[in-house]
């Protein structure tokens, strides 16, 4: 009983060239569910990927990414990159390699869904990965990722670019509307008065 917030979907969408969409807020916010809600409404292809603690080292971060991948037409673990110790000396060069191979192997429109940035330490390597695997999406395809943190200084020139689109917690607020609509989806009634009360005491807190 999720309700389709169209007015986000179409913020995830803007500008017309972003390949990169950055969900950010507090928890219990409706950052999962706006990026599930989406995929789905808009029938995208897509490989969803639960980030965690483990996350933190690139090997465990690519070897998962890899298996969560095999779904991919033709996307057979073998042919993937595989990640070595001796990567970590220009872990850009290997993501931008692996990244491409991802994309090439997906059939657009095709999302990349990293949930949960956040459980992986700023420190961590992962995030120089990305930031270089952040510009190998192809058109038609996109990496949505939810994270508590808005998106580094270092994806600046990401965002300036028009590449990238954002939607805040404050955004991410549900309205005395959707209110209405995610009490009708639960088969209750509720009325406008009801609803505005509702949004003043949890501030449109999912």
């Amino acid at each position: 009983a999720v309700i389709a917030r169209e007015a986000l979907f179409a913020r995830l969408e803007e500008p017309p060239g972003r390949s990169v969409v950055w969900i950010s807020g507090p928890p219990g916010s409706g950052k999962t569910t706006l990026a599930s809600s989406y995929v789905d409404t808009r029938r995208i292809r897509c490989v969803w990927y639960q980030m965690d603690a483990d996350d933190a080292d690139p090997a465990s971060f690519f070897y998962y990414l890899t298996h969560a991948a095999q779904k991919l037409r033709g996307a057979r673990a073998r042919e993937m990159p595989t990640f070595t110790p001796q990567h970590s000396d220009d872990i850009a060069s290997f993501a931008r390699n692996f990244f491409r191979q991802l994309f090439a192997r997906a059939t657009p429109p095709f999302a990349l869904v990293l949930d949960n940035l956040h459980a992986v330490p700023p420190e961590s390597a992962v995030h120089t990965a990305l930031e270089a695997g952040f510009a190998q999406v192809p058109k038609e395809c996109c990496i949505i990722v939810t994270s508590r943190s808005e998106p580094p200084g270092a994806l600046a020139r990401l965002r300036g670019s028009g590449q990238m689109a954002c939607v805040s917690g404050v955004e991410l607020a549900i309205g005395p509307d959707e209110i209405v609509a995610v009490a009708a989806a639960r088969g209750q009634s509720v009325s406008a008065e009801a609803a505005a009360k509702l949004y003043e005491r949890t501030q449109g807190w999912a």
